[in-house]
């Protein structure tokens, strides 16, 4: 405990103050106090009842009261009396970790009230809890476990609703048995918190989540690129950019912005003249085709060396095109050695059978059978390409 000396001033007496930390189970915090009332030349105050005002400040003169106080009317034996401080009006607000300042008033004209007649005690009595009340208080302290503070465990000092700190989660700490069913709604979910390391294989189940729980924004960006990581390209039915992703339609970006894109397709798509942007691939009205990547069997590309890229960029990579075709090849008409036809520049007539004088690519076979005659075939579908029956998407890609 902490002794505390008083000195007269205007008042009639002074006191002698022990002071200590009581805590009630549970709180609130109470503040026994015993005190030596004098006059000025030291004389006990004459034994009776008093009435006692006390309040607490935490400066030595003047401001506000931080604990507006309670009046004691208590019997005083020898100058001395003993009063149980917030028993009547609780501690709440009062910060003990501070240096306090009690202001003590004395109902000197026995008159059975606190008056501007009874002017406060000076100076202010300062009260400095010693270090074992406090800790002592601390340690019985429902924010606190045997006088360990809660703080290294929880993101505050409050065991009811404070939350385990995430560096406290050992990896793979987190089997299925020590979580609840339906025990993690999407609000006891810290966003970007679920990271694939901290969970124990198969540990998480339907079972374990609580419906809806688990949104994009709860996922760690790692995890999310598990499962689509930046410069994935996906067809899409939809006409606006989806969250995390962007239609493939050339425009520009900031690099800063798409850093993480940027990283992966680099000047694919070509180099702005503005070197703090970069573009995205275009490939509105194109269809897609796994790179060559060098293969060199039946089902390579065999005019990858003939692909465009941008300049500086492979033409055997990602972000390489190429422009329609139609390949090249022959239309063999087969005529027997028992019909011989000549062929001019518009059509098939009686004539020679000499090959010479079949032109190219018309080339006489004299060991077909006969001559087949073209069977009737529906009209035929032309267009200004040659392309599958096919459906508009667009196609978007992970940032």
């Amino acid at each position: 405990m902490k002794i505390m000396k008083g000195i007269c001033g205007r008042a009639l007496c002074s006191a002698l103050l022990t002071t200590a930390f009581v805590l009630a189970q549970p709180a609130p915090k109470l503040l026994p106090f015993q005190g030596r009332l004098t006059d000025p030349n030291g004389v006990a105050v004459h034994d009776g009842v008093r009435l006692i005002q006390f309040k607490m400040f935490d400066e030595p003169s003047g401001g506000p009261p931080k604990w507006s106080g309670e009046l004691h009317r208590t019997t005083v034996n020898g100058g001395l009396v003993n009063v149980l401080l917030g028993s009547k009006t609780p501690l709440t607000g009062v910060d003990f970790d501070r240096q306090i300042y009690l202001e003590i008033t004395v109902d000197i004209n026995t008159d059975n009230a606190i008056t501007a007649a009874d002017p406060p005690m000076l100076p202010r009595q300062v009260l400095l809890p010693v270090v074992f009340a406090k800790e002592a208080a601390q340690a019985r302290d429902s924010h606190n476990l045997a006088g360990h503070d809660w703080a290294a465990l929880l993101d505050r000092n409050d065991p009811v609703n404070g939350r385990l700190l995430g560096s406290k989660i050992s990896d793979g700490t987190l089997p299925a048995a020590a979580i609840g069913d339906g025990a993690l709604p999407g609000s006891k979910i810290t966003d970007a918190t679920i990271a694939a390391e901290k969970l124990v294989p198969a540990s998480v189940g339907t079972e374990q989540l609580a419906a809806g729980a688990v949104t994009a924004e709860k996922i760690d960006t790692a995890a999310m690129e598990l499962l689509a990581p930046p410069g994935t390209v996906s067809a899409y039915m939809g006409t606006n950019d989806p969250p995390g992703w962007l239609i493939c339609d050339g425009r520009l970006l900031p690099k800063g912005e798409y850093g993480r894109l940027y990283s992966v397709i680099g000047g694919i798509a070509g180099t702005p003249s503005d070197t703090t942007q970069f573009r995205l691939p275009d490939l509105r009205g194109f269809f897609l085709r796994g790179a060559n990547r060098g293969r060199e069997d039946g089902y390579r590309d065999p005019d990858v060396d003939r692909r465009f890229a941008h300049p500086g960029e492979p033409n055997d990579a990602p972000g390489s095109w190429q422009d329609d075709a139609f390949q090249a090849h022959n239309h063999k008409v087969y005529f027997p050695e028992a019909v011989a036809e000549r062929v001019t520049s518009s059509r098939l007539s009686p004539g020679s059978a000499d090959s010479a004088v079949l032109p190219n690519p018309f080339v006489r076979n004299d060991a077909a059978a006969e001559l087949y005659a073209a069977e009737e075939l529906p009209p035929a579908r032309t267009s200004t390409e040659s392309r599958p029956k096919n459906v508009y998407v667009n196609y978007i890609i992970r940032y």
